[in-house]
């Protein structure tokens, strides 16, 4: 789980950190929603590597509970998935949220073990959550920005040197080298419906430099992956 969590951080590094979704008209006029509980997966990582953070990721899951109750959003109830005897497979069926294209969550068939959770509960509209973050030590964030300092001048004065060799005007050739994020955050939603076995609304904001673990960054990211559903 760990390489494919920091692959997946990796890619969506790489892309734009604005928001891609999916709102079906169906949404409108949707007055219950039963919320599964967030899947929060906070990752600390140091000199020996990235680990999951228990801890860290129960409170993530704390905080977002409390701010989508409190968001305006119509959710009337919530389940959560710890502890059940089907867990794992809930665990892994929402873990694929980051891998959904926005443009396909039209055709998908939702009839999969929350489908089913929620059926079980007699509850018709689920919205799932899932979250991804990290936090890096401290000490190992100076060292990368140290060593992205050096780079930078040592590729400035290679760069000069060349440059006067060649006859040129010695210009530096070096680049301003990206240090390694203190840490990042992502967040993923998406609404379905038991009856229909279809997906309503799916939203993500990928990867971006923020702190996971402060409510201020999480709120600011709540709105933004709710921004166009209907209340």
């Amino acid at each position: 789980m760990k390489k494919l969590f920091l692959l997946s951080m990796v890619v969506f590094a790489l892309m734009s950190c604005s928001t891609t979704r999916y709102v079906s008209k169906e949404v409108s006029g949707i007055d219950k929603i039963t919320l599964i509980m967030p899947n929060s997966r906070v990752f600390f990582i140091d000199k020996e590597g990235e680990r999951y953070d228990g801890v860290r990721s129960s409170e993530q899951q704390r905080i977002l509970t409390k701010l989508l109750l409190a968001s305006g959003l119509p959710i009337t109830d919530t389940l959560n998935v710890v502890g059940l005897p089907d867990q794992k497979a809930l665990d892994e069926e929402i873990s694929f949220l980051p891998a959904i294209n926005p443009k396909e969550a039209e055709k998908l068939n939702s009839d999969g073990p929350v489908d089913k959770l929620l059926e079980k509960h007699g509850a018709r509209y689920g919205l799932i959550i899932f979250s991804e973050g990290f936090i890096k030590d401290k000490a190992l964030y100076k060292s990368e920005v140290a060593k992205a300092v050096l780079v930078g001048v040592v590729g400035g004065l290679v760069g000069g040197a060349i440059g006067g060799a060649i006859g040129g005007s010695g210009v530096s050739m070096g680049f301003a080298a990206t240090p390694g994020w203190a840490f990042g955050s992502s967040l993923y939603a998406m609404l379905i419906d038991t009856q229909t076995d279809k997906v309503l609304f799916y939203n993500k904001l990928t990867p971006s430099e923020r702190n996971p673990m402060k409510e201020e960054v999480l709120a600011s990211q709540l709105e933004k992956l709710f921004k166009n559903f209907p209340r």
